[in-house]
C-alpha cells in the first residue's frame, strides 16, 4: 500500500515517522472508512513496527523542515562604553537565528538591520556568517546620526539578497520586539552615537 503526506507549513521531523515510531506509543494504521483484509477477507492487524524493528524513521532517514528560521536575539560585539560614537565609527551588530541560516548577497545591495539614528535611519549592513545561526552587520556611524542608546528598528531588510535556512525557507524577518528577555540591541548594550559638535552657550 502506498500513502502520501503533504507537508505542511512548519512541519519538522529528524526523521520522519509515525506515532509509537519513536517510542511515544502504539503505532497502528488508521482506517477512517472501509477495512483493510486479504484475498480471503481476514482483516489486517494494522499495528505498526514498535521502535527497534524496522520503523519508517529506522529504515528510511527522511528529513522534513518545513519552520522558518527566526530571529532571537541581537547585540554587538562592543563594549558598552561611556564615550561615545562619533562619525566613522564602525560598529558591529549581531544577529542570532534560531537555526544555521545562508546568506545570498551576490547581486547588489546585500541585506540589512536598520537602525534608529535620527532624524534618518541608518543601516547595518551583512558581511559575514552565512552558514551559522549567527549573522554579522556593519554599521558605519555617519554625521548627522545620534541615539542615545542605539536600537534597531522592527524588521530586517533583505534589499537585494535573500537569507534562508539549509531547507530553503525563507527567514522571518522580524527583529525582537522590546521585552523581559532583554533580546533587542538597546537592551544588550549601551551604545551611544552622537555627531552633534558642541554648540557656544553665551552665560
Amino acid at each position: 500500500l502506498f500513502f502520501s503526506y503533504a507537508v505542511g507549513a512548519g512541519d519538522v521531523a529528524d526523521p520522519l515517522d509515525y506515532y509509537g515510531g519513536g517510542g511515544g506509543g502504539a503505532g497502528a494504521l488508521s482506517v477512517v472508512s472501509g477495512s483493510i483484509m486479504d484475498a480471503v477477507g481476514n482483516r489486517a492487524d494494522l499495528a505498526l513496527p514498535d521502535a527497534g524493528q524496522g520503523t519508517l524513521g529506522e529504515l528510511s532517514g527522511i528529513k522534513v523542515d518545513a519552520a522558518r528560521p527566526v530571529v532571537e536575539s541581537v547585540t554587538s560585539d562592543k563594549d558598552d562604553d561611556d564615550r561615545p560614537y562619533t562619525t566613522g565609527a564602525e560598529i558591529d551588530v549581531r544577529v542570532r537565528f534560531s537555526e544555521a541560516v545562508v546568506v545570498d548577497n551576490s547581486t547588489g545591495t546585500p541585506p540589512s538591520v536598520p537602525l534608529e539614528t535620527g532624524d534618518e535611519d541608518g543601516n547595518a549592513y551583512y558581511v559575514s556568517g552565512s552558514g551559522s545561526r549567527t549573522l554579522v552587520f556593519n554599521y558605519t556611524v555617519r554625521q548627522g546620526d545620534n541615539a542615545a542608546d542605539l536600537d534597531h528598528k522592527d524588521a530586517m531588510l533583505l534589499n537585494d539578497g535573500n537569507i534562508t535556512d539549509m531547507a530553503g525557507n525563507r527567514a522571518d524577518l522580524a527583529l525582537p520586539a522590546a521585552g523581559p528577555g532583554g533580546n533587542r540591541l538597546a537592551e544588550s548594550k549601551d551604545i551611544e552615537v552622537d555627531t552633534s559638535p558642541p554648540a557656544v552657550e553665551m552665560a
